[in-house]
Parts: structure tokens; sequence; C-alpha cells
């Protein structure tokens, strides 16, 4: 087995400054001289290592697969429907001063990747090795757990898969790991005589929180990992064909697709990953800012009649996919990506190199990368808690960390807590639509806030919290304007907006007291025409509903187990939400 990793090994820097204090003049006045040095700078290293059981360096090596038949050679062991073969143990070594977290994932396959639907692979560590985060899968069997139990490899081979972070203190080894590959009984003779001639997986590492420093123990937690750009493989490939007829060639793996017209009897294509960029120095200074990685890739085809569609496999979930042709950003309509396949797609007439620059969200968890990410529009996967003082300008007032402008927020189960946006108009996420989901927002004077939507905002599986205001809107009124969509999500305060939008929807959505500091709200007044479907409020809600303001209507809400209903609506509320439209089905 091939093992990657990727790691930084900083400088030692020493530096001395001596200060020297001289007094003296033309009279004869007594003298004296002190110097001081300050302590050394010296900075600390960060070198992850991968060994066997004997400690050696397996960089660049194989692990083998082990076998209970050693009669055998090891090139011998063959596999068949139901069988389970393990790795030789390996670990997981901190040979630098500081603490490092670390992910690791299978990738690299390289073969008959068709076995891929058929194996399943799985990641076993000694649990009592091993601290793990909050959300970490752990599966006790036997003194050994499973961190990928069940899951296919099929289901991540198209991209680099990393699972829960792990943390090694300094000089230190974690371990021993193996990895397990199942074969299904079910695979069938179609799968006879192949072979998977590779399988890697990759460690990445950065830095772990823990030591006090300058600044804190934590300023850390959110330390970037390197980037893993995709390789792809050289092509090099003639098809023979006539004039105006379509072709295609496809690498073995299908990393590279490229297809179109043919002018005459043949087309060449060549794609390879090029080492010079054309980008402009200040475009290249903009995309680092971003936090973006730069792939170049030369691509040529001759031969063809007209537009060229070249596909490449970059890996899946990214965001801020962006390609450059003659140091200049391509229209968008030149390119498109596919986050769920992976492959992006570039149509052109005219070849040479092309720059293809983006950011791997699976490993998102630089603030600045998510803002950047956001504020472009863009998709980002949080891969840790933010924690954030920082806050930038919104219309209203100030926002916190995070600025939704039509792309989607997926806190992966993570939290936004906000500290310092907590005047009137200010929030801990601003947006102007876009699909924010799977997060805990909170510590703003109002969570989530617009004062205007250019495209329908949807919020999904969403917990507000520690607020005044959970979402708020406040704009021009907009009655055929883009939608609120509002589901599955806990709010925990005051809830109120003006009306802006086309209209609003809470869907599975729980409405709670606020539980901030100073504000215990728990209230809706709605502004603009809204629906609430399946929506229950807590029972001890003080505030109420207030119906007076707009239409709004009821399909099977309750007052915690209380079907509300027009008979009992002001009972379990107050007179102003007498106003109500029920639909209860």
């Amino acid at each position: 087995m091939k093992s990657t990793k990727k790691a930084l090994i900083s400088a030692v820097l020493v530096v001395a400054i001596c200060f020297t204090m001289l007094v003296g003049s033309t009279l004869a006045w007594f003298t004296d001289s002190a110097s001081v040095g300050i302590q050394s700078i010296t900075t600390g290293t960060l070198d992850l290592v991968i060994e066997d059981e004997n400690g050696n360096d397996l960089e660049g090596s194989m692990i083998n697969w082990v076998s209970h038949d050693t009669t055998k050679p090891q090139d011998e062991y063959w596999w068949e429907p139901g069988a389970t073969y393990e790795t030789s143990k390996f670990y997981i070594v901190n040979n630098g001063n500081l603490g490092f977290k670390f992910k690791i994932a299978l990738d690299e396959f390289t073969g008959n990747t068709e076995l891929l639907d058929v194996l399943t692979f799985d990641i076993l560590a000694d649990a009592s090795q091993f601290t793990f985060n909050t959300g970490a899968v752990m599966v006790s069997t036997s003194g050994e757990f499973d961190l990928l139990e069940g899951v296919k490899v099929n289901t991540f081979i198209y991209g680099e898969y990393f699972f829960d972070e792990y943390t090694v203190a300094p000089g230190t080894k974690v371990g021993p790991l193996t990895v397990k590959a199942h074969m299904a009984e079910s695979a069938g003779n179609e799968y006879m005589g192949m072979a998977l001639e590779n399988v890697g997986f990759t460690v990445l590492a950065t830095q772990a929180t823990g030591e006090e420093d300058s600044y804190n123990g934590t300023y850390d937690a959110l330390a970037t990992y390197p980037g893993k750009a995709f390789t792809v493989p050289e092509v090099n490939e003639t098809v023979t064909t006539t004039a105006n007829q379509d072709f295609e060639i496809t690498t073995d793996d299908q990393t590279v697709k490229i297809s179109g017209t043919a002018a005459g009897s043949e087309v060449s294509a060549t794609v390879k990953e090029a080492q010079n960029s054309a980008i402009p120095s200040d475009t290249l200074v903009s995309i680092e800012k971003a936090g973006k990685e730069l792939v170049s890739y030369d691509i040529d085809v001759t031969g063809h009649d007209g537009d060229v569609d070249v596909q490449i496999y970059i890996g899946v979930n990214l965001g801020a996919v962006e390609v450059y042709h003659k140091g200049a950003l391509m229209p968008a309509t030149a390119y498109s990506y596919d986050s769920k396949t992976g492959y992006i797609t570039i149509t052109s007439s005219e070849f040479s190199p092309f720059e293809i620059a983006y950011i791997d969200t699976m490993a998102v968890t630089s603030i600045e990368q998510v803002r950047a990410l956001l504020a472009a529009g863009d998709n980002a996967t949080l891969a840790g808690n933010v924690t954030n003082t920082d806050t930038i300008g919104s219309p209203y007032g100030k926002a916190g960390a995070l600025v939704v402008n039509g792309g989607v927020l997926d806190g992966a189960g993570h939290e936004v807590y906000i500290v310092g946006a907590d005047n009137t108009w200010d929030c801990a996420i601003y947006t102007t639509g876009g699909t924010i989901k799977n997060l805990t927002v909170g510590g703003g004077f109002r969570g989530i806030f617009t004062g205007g939507l250019k495209t329908d905002l949807i919020l999904d599986n969403v917990v507000i919290e520690n607020v005044c205001y959970t979402f708020h809107g406040d704009g021009t009124p907009n009655p055929n304007g883009p939608k609120v969509i509002i589901k599955n999500s806990v709010l925990k305060g005051w809830t109120s907006y003006s009306n802006m939008f086309g209209h609003v929807t809470f869907e599975n959505c729980r409405f709670e007291k606020g539980n901030h500091e100073y504000y215990q709200y728990g209230y809706v007044r709605p502004y603009n025409e809204s629906t609430f479907i399946n929506c229950t409020f807590a029972e001890d809600f003080p505030y109420g509903f207030d119906s007076t303001r707009t239409t709004s209507t009821f399909i099977n809400c309750y007052k915690e187990d209380t079907l509300i209903t027009k008979d009992n609506v002001v009972t379990l509320f107050d007179e102003e939400a007498a106003n109500i439209i029920f639909q209860n089905k």
C-alpha cells in the first residue's frame, strides 16, 4: 500500500537583539554601558511520520495484507466473494515539538476500480490510544472500534473523503491502526480476474490546540489542513474518425473525458499538469488570499471542429471553483462544476494552459476561507466550530463571522458563535439569500438577518439561540420577491420580519423561549404573509403569537402537545392570536 503524507517542518530562527546605552560628552564625565539580550525566537516544528511496528518510516512503502494462510507468498492472496483481509499494523507518530491533529482517508485507487462496487473498507484503531472530538463515530467492537463501519468506498472513490480529527501530543505516537477490506458475498463472476493495483491512504496534519502561548490555548482551533490537489493522469491519445463525426476520448479511470466533433480523419488530445501559470501576479495574490488552491493544466486538442468539452475530475464538494485561460478568468458560461460528481467541464475551441482555482470545502476550517467563499456566493462546509470576535460591516450594522450571499453554508453539525455583534442592528449571520443548514447560530443581537434578498432563503436544521431576535428581516415590501423557507429548525427568542418577501413558510419548526442572558423573549410577530406547518410552540412560550399585522395560516401546529385550533388559540396564546387562519388536516 502506498502511503502519502503532507507535513510542515518549520525552520529555526534565532534572533539576538542587544540594546546599548552610552552616555558621554566632550567634558570628562563618568561613563558606563550596559547590554541586555532578548530571549531567542525559535519556531516550533510539525513533523508527521507513519511507522510500522518496528519503527520503520513507511513513507513511499507498501503495507501488506495479512493472511491466515502463511504457506502462500504475498502475491498469491486471492480474493473471493466473502473474503476479509486486514493489513499489518501502522502508527501515526509526532516527531515534532508541536501537538497536531490529523485526518485520515482512503484514496488513490488504480486498476479495476469496478471492484470498489463490491468492496467495503474500514479503518480500525485501538480505542485506548485516541481522544475523539465531539461527534466522532465510535462503535466498540471487542476492544477496537470501526471508523467507517458499513461505509462503502465507492461512495467516496471519486473524491478525497476525510473523517474525524484526532490529536497527537509532541513526541508520542497513536495506534496501532489497520485497514480492513471485505468483498461482498454477492460479488458475481463479472468481477473474476480483476485487480486493484493500488489502494493508498493519505494522512494530513495541522496544528492542534493545547499550547498556552502568546494569545491563548485555543487560538489555533481553526488551523487549516494542507491542500490536497487531485493528480490528473497524463492523456496523450489519438482517435481515428471522419469529418463531422462526434468523438470521445476517455481515460481508463474516467478522470478525463474529452468530447466534440471532428474536423477531419483524426483527433489528438493531450492533458497534463503544467508547471507555470499565465495568471498575472496581482490575481495570483488575490487567489491565495482567498485560500484557494491553484492547479495548472496543459490541455491541447487538435483536429476538432468548433467547441470541445474537456471534463476533468478535481474532487467532490469543492467551492469557489474558477477557471482561468490565457491569464484571464473565463466567463461562467465557459465552464461548469458538478459538486456531486466532482467533474469540471471546460468548453473551448482554443487550447493552451488552463488554471483551475478552488477550495476543498471538506477541509475548510479557516474563518477567512469560509467568509471568502460565502461572500463570493459560493458554498462552504464548516470543519469545526467558529467562535469569532471579528465583525464586518453590513447594510444595517455589524455582521459577525459570515455573510451568506446566495451560496450554501453547511454547518455540518457545528456552531457559529459571535462575540461583539450585540448592538441593535448587529447580527451573527447576514444574508442576501441562499441556504443555511445543519448549524447552530448564536451570540449576535440578531441571529440570522437580512435587509433584502436576491434569491430565496432556506434555513434547514438550524438552531438559533443566545440572541434577542432569531430570524429577522427589515426592508422594502416586495410581494413578488424571493421567499423564505425555514424547516426542521429551533428558534429560541423573538421571531419577527417586515413585509419584504414573496412568502414565509415555517415547517416542522419549534419555537422556544429565548435563552440569552438578558433577552428571554418568546414571541412571533410576522408582518409578511406566512404559513406555519407542523410547528410546535413550547409550553412556556411566554408572549405568544401576533396575528394582527398580516395573514398567518396554521396547518397542524401545536402548543406543546395540544393541537392549536380556532376554538382554543386565544386560550393557548392571547387575543393577538385570534386572526390566525386554520387549515388543519
